[in-house]
């Protein structure tokens, strides 16, 4: 394949050799710093009650900040709240931080025919059910975070 006209970002090993961290467009700016969104989904990885390889994150740019989003399939429903607990704790003990974790049904992540994640209609996906919600201003799991935090 022709990968000269694909926009990598790449780091240098010790020994010199060139690796390839992930596509420029899949990066997320997150204070200052490039976090790639495959560092989100493999932390996410083996939570319980999140179907396996169904999570995907993505910038999400306002006119304050780019926030980072992570959506995760699942069929838990007694148990959302833990779920959603759960995937930020694993989050945070790999040093990273989502400003969203919301869990979506099975099906709700669109992918390619040969299976990859596709972000950018994620992203899309999820902005439209946030608009059918009519949410405005911090999304039902940070207001939640919100009140559990000050009780």
């Amino acid at each position: 394949p022709n990968y000269k006209n694909v926009p990598v970002v790449a780091a240098v090993a010790v020994d010199g050799e060139i690796l390839v961290v992930g596509r420029l467009k899949e990066m997320i700016n997150r204070n200052g710093q490039r976090v790639a969104a495959a560092d989100f989904e493999l932390a996410a990885h083996g939570v319980e009650g999140v179907l396996p390889d169904r999570v995907v994150a993505f910038g999400e740019v306002d006119e304050h900040a780019e926030r980072v989003v992570v959506l995760a399939e699942s069929r838990a429903r007694a148990t959302r709240d833990e779920v959603v607990l759960a995937l930020r704790s694993r989050l945070a003990d790999a040093g990273l931080a989502a400003d969203v974790v919301e869990l979506v049904s099975p099906g709700f992540i669109p992918r390619t025919t040969s299976g990859k994640l596709r972000r950018g209609a994620a992203r899309d996906a999820w902005r439209a059910s946030v608009v059918e919600r009519g949410e405005t201003g911090l999304p039902r799991e940070l207001a939640a975070l919100r009140v559990l935090d000050e009780g």
